[in-house]
């Protein structure tokens, strides 16, 4: 296939995450202790906006990674667990350390060259913590969210 355009997105989105986790093997607790992000943005326009949204994406991967689980009612999709005591989300003491970096790639897409960062920023996170939960123990986990029932289940296979 020689020629072709290989790239991840023909607006030229992209970025890398790393992650650095805490497992307690016996609670079954991952904590996130550090996110690398590192994401092109186009032309960031507005630098500090641009670094806040990282910073927002990546909190709201944390908590998809690890503690948000929805339950459907499979015949209507309403939400059953609607309220704040059945359904975790990250709280301040959760929020890891986070290092953002901005690439500038000017690539004449559009007038400005800018481009979105909030949503690339939120789908690496949990990818991220969960090689790092791999790194750190061996063992691959393939459900979300890495509650301690499911993170015990992964290390007994």
């Amino acid at each position: 296939m020689q020629g072709e355009d290989f790239s991840l997105s023909r607006h030229g989105i992209g970025g890398v995450q790393f992650a650095e986790v805490t497992v307690d093997t016996e609670t079954g607790i991952v904590k996130v202790t550090r996110i690398l992000a590192v994401h092109d943005c186009g032309r960031p326009i507005n630098p500090k906006l641009v670094e806040s949204q990282i910073y927002g994406g990546v909190i709201q991967g944390v908590g998809y990674a690890l503690y948000e689980e929805r339950h459907l009612d499979p015949t209507s999709g309403l939400q059953l667990n609607a309220n704040i005591d059945q359904y975790k989300m990250v709280g301040s003491f959760e929020v890891p350390s986070i290092e953002v970096h901005i690439l500038e790639q000017y690539g004449g897409i559009s007038s400005t060259d800018a481009r979105g960062v909030a949503e690339p920023a939120n789908v690496a996170t949990a990818a991220a913590i969960a090689n790092a939960f791999y790194n750190a123990t061996g063992r691959r986990i393939r459900t979300l969210p890495m509650s301690p029932a499911n993170v015990l289940a992964s290390l007994r296979t």
